[in-house]
């Protein structure tokens, strides 16, 4: 039987949580910009 312990502090789920944000966002942004230049807007 494998039994497996990890340790998960509330500063790591902090930062997991605000690097998803932040890809989130990013994506977000790049995403709008690759549609404005599709759409022919500048």
């Amino acid at each position: 039987m494998n039994v497996m312990l990890a340790y998960f502090d509330p500063s790591a789920g902090s930062l997991l949580l605000q690097a998803l944000v932040g890809g989130f966002g990013g994506i977000m942004v790049v995403g709008r910009y690759l549609w404005m230049q599709l759409r022919g807007h500048e």
